[in-house]
């Protein structure tokens, strides 16, 4: 669950031939970089793509039928996510193999977001892809190029949005994959030195793009262009935002809040800071305090926002991924489990013949 720890070193992923499990370490930037983000990351995907270097989908089929109601595609995604097992990513009914690297999948309302090709500093004309796979196990190529930049997207919008120099300064790019098109671009201006990108981060909810610089996180109207700072964002991070809400971490606590700053749920750490994940939709809060070593400390906790209901998480438990619509994704031997996250009700949704490829959505695969 802890995440952001050491400097993000985008070269590690294309010189590592080994597992994921024990390279990703090398995923964060510090404390003030402290964000997973709701992805995979190359180095967590490095071991389950078939690596033929044409960045494309080669095949779609759909998942065996096991004799239980099937769901449709739509309902299938929202509840049973994505996930990677095997040499394919699983999307609802569906698997796909993609045949490059996947670097990042981000959850739409369209279906996934799949990013392949050398991110950071590469040059190549195989750099930075992006394609939109549906619910429905249908492909379709994206025309924007990420390169060294890192989007955000939000389960409930078609949308995609990131940062890019322009000018003196930046603007903030919304771009709808599901027709392949530019909905908006708004310039703005401010230090960032603190990330290594080439332009900053960003979070996407509702109609705000948040760009997180030196001095504050900025809130960017994309649609009427308004520009202000998210209230109380202490900047140099990147925030931990979805659903109209963020993580705000403090010392010896966590404060989810508003985007307007009213406090929704506190959680009281017995250490100095505790690290926050938001689900995709904002229903709930894993909160994790800083270890100094893995297994050192406390363990993580699980909240959900609206009632304040609350339970510890086993260390068997990780790592856990989400589905759009709320429900936990976890392993359990061979097996692929969509649970009640409070509640741990699980169906099975998926046998796996390699349980060590999984890799869920929205997990974390670090230390």
């Amino acid at each position: 669950m802890t995440d952001r720890l050491s400097q993000l070193l985008h070269d590690e992923a294309d010189r590592l031939d080994v597992p994921p499990v024990a390279a990703d370490v090398a995923l964060g930037r510090g404390r003030g970089m402290r964000r997973r983000r709701r992805t995979f990351t190359a180095l967590a995907a490095a071991a389950v793509v078939v690596l033929l270097g044409t960045g494309g989908v080669v095949v779609t089929e759909a998942l065996r039928d096991d004799g239980t109601t099937r769901l449709s595609d739509a309902a299938a995604y929202e509840q049973h996510g994505v996930w990677m097992a095997d040499g394919a990513l699983h999307i609802g009914n569906s698997s796909v193999e993609i045949d490059a690297k996947i670097n990042a999948v981000y959850y739409t309302a369209a279906g996934v977001v799949v990013r392949t090709g050398p991110t950071g500093d590469h040059t190549s004309p195989g750099a930075g892809y992006l394609s939109l796979v549906r619910p429905d196990g249908s492909v379709s190529r994206l025309s924007p190029r990420l390169d060294d930049v890192e989007p955000g997207t939000s389960p409930d919008s078609p949308l995609i949005a990131f940062a890019r120099p322009a000018g003196s300064g930046f603007e903030a790019v919304v771009w709808d994959v599901d027709t392949n098109r530019k909905v908006a671009a708004v310039p703005f201006d401010g230090a960032f030195t603190w990330g290594g990108w080439a332009a900053p981060p960003v979070s996407l909810s509702g109609a705000h793009v948040f760009a997180s610089l030196d001095h504050h996180t900025l809130a960017i109207n994309w649609r009427t262009g308004a520009i202000e700072p998210l209230a109380g964002s202490p900047g140099s991070r990147w925030e931990e935002i979805a659903a109209d809400s963020w993580a705000d971490e403090e010392s010896g606590r966590v404060v989810v809040r508003t985007l307007d700053g009213e406090p929704l749920l506190t959680v009281t750490e017995t250490g100095d800071w505790g690290e926050a994940l938001l689900s995709p939709d904002g229903r709930y809060v894993i909160v994790q305090p800083e270890l100094e070593l893995p297994g050192d400390g406390p363990p993580a906790s699980l909240h959900e926002i609206a009632t304040g209901d609350s339970r510890q998480l086993a260390d068997t438990e990780g790592p856990w991924g989400w589905t759009p619509d709320g429900h936990a994704l976890t392993l359990s031997g061979n097996e692929v489990l969509s649970c009640t996250a409070i509640t741990q009700d699980c169906t099975t949704i998926a046998e796996v013949d390699d349980p060590s490829s999984v890799r869920m959505a929205d997990a974390y695969y670090g230390s």
